[in-house]
């Protein structure tokens, strides 16, 4: 059975190419909120990157899988079978989360129910999305922005968390916010 800190779970960290600091907050996240989880950083190559991709988590000790396409298709769900089996993960509960997401809590009771029974691999579903969800929730997407931070693609929000928060902001995007400035630091000093 999958504790609420994450014990008997392995996390999945699916990243791709361009998401380095979405993946460190993910990562981060679950270091703090789920510290009983192993954790597994895989990134599919795209041929075109000259240089190392997550040089923090490299500094943290952290294994990153670096892998060709498994499996053809458009949608990364269809891979995934084959990346948990190449990770050595396909006997064990896996958790797969994508960058922007990231947990912001301990794992509660309605989601360890979905998470326990079912089958060891676990793809979607369990996310909300910060904006839309009033209530407190493990683990939360952040693609429609957070507070004042909405565009995406306008680089790593860390160092500004601070001036991010608004009136109108959920609970869950003030614990984004929150999170956000707990990694600075570390982030700073290790990419």
């Amino acid at each position: 059975m999958v504790s609420s800190t994450g014990q008997n779970l392995d996390i999945l960290i699916n990243a791709q190419v361009s998401t380095d600091w979405q993946t460190f907050a993910t990562w981060f996240s679950v270091k703090k909120n789920l510290p009983e989880a192993k954790i597994t950083l895989a990134c599919m190559r795209n041929g075109e990157t000259p240089f190392q991709l997550f040089q923090w988590a490299k500094r943290l000790n952290q294994k990153v899988l670096m892998y060709n396409r498994l499996q053809p298709g458009p949608n990364h769900l269809e891979t995934m079978p084959a990346l948990i089996e190449a990770t050595g993960l396909m006997e064990k509960k896996v958790l797969v989360l994508e960058p922007y997401t990231m947990a912001i809590c301990p794992l509660n009771t309605e989601l360890l129910e979905q998470i326990n029974p079912g089958g060891p691999c676990s793809y979607d579903g369990y996310w909300k999305e910060a904006k839309d969800t009033k209530e407190l929730w493990p683990l939360i997407g952040y693609t429609k922005g957070v507070g004042k931070w909405l565009h995406k693609s306008k680089g790593c929000p860390f160092s500004s968390a601070g001036g991010l928060a608004s009136d109108e902001m959920t609970v869950n995007e003030h614990r984004i916010i929150d999170l956000w400035k707990r990694m600075t630091t570390l982030f700073s000093s290790v990419s």
